[in-house]
This record gives structure tokens, sequence and C-alpha cells, in this order.
């Protein structure tokens, strides 16, 4: 039992501490990454978070048991774990300069056990959080005069950094899925089928801007045409017919084979007009029953996959 006279741990080196901790913890590295690609990938972040805590927890407990009194009570060992912490952290920087790496979004099948496992590797035998524990949170222990024990302040700080590490992990998550699994064309495309009250179904053909070839899968895949990640095997399953139903996509043949004068979203909304109203010649779209379409959906994603417009016509 801690004696009345002993007090819990300064609060002004628990906050001091709480400020150091979080600018580290914010600073993006493998955590992040893994955090990002779990919430892309539509599997469970807050599971994945939990791996990566206790990860840290190992990390906690080895501190506790002895090593942070180790280097606390050596000051040479302490300046040489900081400059090999630094220089590891230089390291991983040039890494990602030299390769740098986006998540890929796929299917959600990853096992929930799996997530959590690989989480707590990661950071569990991550030398970087090793590094961090022993160069930063030695120097926020009490040595001297009425204190805890050094293991009870390490555990104590082990755990503050535990806490600061959900709470930005989980945010990191929650905005990694707001802000990048929703893609423009996926935005424009469900306010325009909600307002003009159709399906994605129930379009008859599709001109879509096609600058790069990936970018007629990723738009199919965000108008709803098929899962994100599917937009190959979606077009190698012959959904794109040009007669007798499914979705014709481009039918003038795209920027490539038609023109693309650096405006080629006009062209988009006239080869749709066309093709509405059967003017198209030879490359006329009907459908299965032999009709002229009689809607069709043209979209167009700009810039940086930072906008995007999508319009539903019909005749």
């Amino acid at each position: 039992m801690i004696a009345p006279n002993v007090p819990f741990m300064d609060s002004g080196l628990l906050f001091s501490f709480l400020v150091v901790d979080l600018l580290l913890v914010c600073v993006p590295g493998a955590d992040w990454a893994y955090v990002i690609a779990t919430a892309l990938r539509g599997a469970r972040v807050p599971r994945a978070v939990a791996g990566l805590v206790c990860g840290y927890a190992l990390h906690t407990a080895l501190a506790a048991a002895g090593l942070a009194v180790l280097v606390a009570g050596s000051p040479r060992l302490l300046t040489a774990l900081t400059v090999a912490g630094a220089g590891y952290l230089l390291w991983l920087g040039w890494g990602v300069l030299r390769r740098p790496a986006a998540p890929q979004a796929g299917p959600a099948e990853t096992a929930q056990g799996r997530l959590f496992l690989r989480g707590a590797t990661i950071s569990g035998l991550n030398p970087k959080g090793l590094l961090l524990y022993l160069s930063v949170l030695p120097q926020f222990l009490t040595l001297r005069g009425a204190r805890l024990p050094v293991p009870a302040q390490t555990a104590a700080l082990g755990l503050l950094h535990m806490a600061c590490c959900a709470a930005v992990y989980l945010t990191v998550g929650v905005l990694a899925r707001a802000l990048l699994a929703a893609r423009p064309a996926a935005v424009s495309g469900r306010l325009v089928f909600g307002r003009a009250g159709v399906r994605p179904a129930e379009i008859d053909l599709a001109e879509i801007y096609d600058a790069f070839t990936y970018m007629t899968l990723v738009t199919l895949e965000d108008l709803g045409y098929c899962a994100k990640g599917e937009g190959g095997a979606f077009v190698q399953k012959g959904r794109l017919p040009v007669r007798g139903g499914g979705l014709p996509v481009n039918t003038d043949g795209g920027g490539l084979s038609a023109h693309h004068p650096g405006m080629r979203g006009l062209f988009l909304l006239v080869e749709a007009v066309r093709q509405l109203r059967g003017e198209a010649g030879e490359r006329q779209v009907r459908r299965a029953d032999g009709t002229w379409p009689a809607l069709a959906v043209a979209s167009g994603t700009g810039g940086w996959f930072c906008s995007s417009g999508t319009v539903v016509l019909g005749r």
C-alpha cells in the first residue's frame, strides 16, 4: 500500500510526458501504415489497434522489469540509446523516401485473430518501440525524494503511452476510412443515383473519363457495379458488352480511340446523349430487347482523385 505522504507521480511530469509521447505517437510509421491498411480493407480497426497496444504492453513489462532502472542510472547508456533511436528513425525515413508504399484496399476477409496477432507482432518486434521506451521514458522517472518505486512509475508511464497509442490509432483508422476509402466518385455516384431515383443496375450504358486504364476500373467500383478491388474481374467476366444487355462502357472508344483534347468530360456527355437519342450510328447500343438505351451515366474524376462529377441522363 502506498503511504499517504508519497505522491502518486508529479502531475507536471506526467503532463510533460503526455505531450512528448503524443508527439511521438503522431509521427507516422509502421503502426500508422498498418492501421490505415486495415481501415481501407474494411477490416476491424479496433482489433488491429488492440494488437498494437498489446505489443507495447510487452515493452512496458520489459521496462518495468528493470531495463528502465538500468538506463536511468547510466547517462552514457541513455545517450547511446538516444542516438541509436534517432539513427533508426532517420533510417526508416530514408527508406520511405526511397521506396514509398501505400496500403491497398481489398476484400475484408482477414481473420480477426490474425489482425490482432499481426498488430502485436508489428509493435512488439519493432525496435523503434523499445528504443523510444528506453531513451524517452527514463527521463521522466523520479529517482530522489518521496516517490513511487521506479517499476511502478515505469508501468504508469507505459500505460499512459498505451492509452495515447489507442486514442491516436483509432482516430487514424476512422479518418482513413472516412477520407481515403470514400473516393469522390463513390460520393458523387451515391448522390446522383439517389437524387435520380435509380439504381446502378438500371443504367443502360456508362461513359467514364479514362485518362488512365485503371481509372475506368476504380470508377466502376465506386459507382457500385462491383466491390473494391474487383474491377478487373468484373471486366474479365464480359460484363461490358456493346449489345445484348450488360453495361456498355465508353461506346465511342474512350479517350485513346476517340479524342482527348483536354476537355474529355464534355464528350462523355455528348456520346451519352447520342446513344440515348439513337444517333450513334454503327456504335449504337441496344438493350437486350433491341430498344435504344433509356438511362446513361457519365462520370469523370479529376485531380489526384480529389474531385468527381457524375450525371445520370434519361430520355
